[in-house]
């Protein structure tokens, strides 16, 4: 397996306060629900957008106030209020090699947009637990994340203790696929790591993540493969 390339927040371009943000919704089009992410995501690309001449190399960082205590571990999860905010009227994924998110209770939601720039694996010494396979192809299918998940749950991870948790998760893919359909397969695998509500099926207690980070890594050569790692731990674990 190759190293990793992990990415961080580089040089801010667009800062946004002021709207607050929503969860992605699955009703129909005409439900209020689906109204209000539209105008929401209109209201927030008025702001965001146009997005840099440049081709690659973007950030988008996300941090949420819940505004109580009940909703930073339930419920509210993170990567739910990311994926809405790419699509073909919205961010063009293909910029961003870096998306990232944090909740907490209290000092209002903020978006912030600019350059990524590289920093090193994340490692053991700094209380990480780590992941990695080649996943295969065929991602939009249940068997791929049923694989990756054994793969997971074969490597004998030591489950986190209950409470707040930090995740970050990359993928190793052709630049021809859109890696936001990555993100939700590859976290509904995480059950071994975050224990589930659910033992069968895909319900990982992804809601305790209070810090997400999603990166990507461009191979021209991979084809219709994915690479992915995953990296975990308590929140709050301090660096040596």
């Amino acid at each position: 397996m190759q190293t990793w390339q992990l990415w961080t927040a580089g040089e801010v371009l667009r800062e946004v306060k002021g709207i607050e943000p929503l969860l992605a919704s699955w009703e129909k089009s005409i439900h209020p629900a689906q109204v209000r992410l539209r105008v929401y995501l209109e209201r927030l690309m008025s702001v965001l957008k146009p997005l840099p001449p440049v081709q690659k190399g973007l950030f988008l960082h996300l941090e949420v106030d819940v505004h109580e205590s009940d909703r930073l571990l339930h419920y509210y999860d993170l990567e739910n209020y990311l994926t809405p905010l790419f699509g073909r009227r919205w961010l063009d994924s293909s910029h961003f090699v870096f998306v990232s998110a944090t909740k907490r209770v209290g000092g209002g939601s903020h978006f912030f947009l600019g350059f990524a720039k590289p920093v090193e694996e994340l490692g053991v010494m700094d209380g990480w637990g780590h992941f990695s396979c080649s996943a295969g192809s065929g991602t939009g299918e249940k068997q791929w994340k049923a694989g990756l998940k054994a793969d997971l749950a074969a490597s004998k991870p030591q489950l986190l203790p209950p409470g707040p948790v930090e995740v970050h998760l990359a993928w190793r893919c052709s630049p021809m696929r859109n890696w936001v359909n990555l993100w939700k397969p590859t976290g509904d695998a995480m059950g071994p790591v975050l224990g589930e509500s659910v033992q069968r099926g895909f319900n990982p207690k992804d809601d305790r993540i209070v810090s997400l980070g999603l990166h990507l890594n461009v191979d021209r050569r991979a084809g219709y493969s994915v690479d992915v790692g995953m990296w975990w731990r308590p929140a709050g674990v301090a660096r040596e």
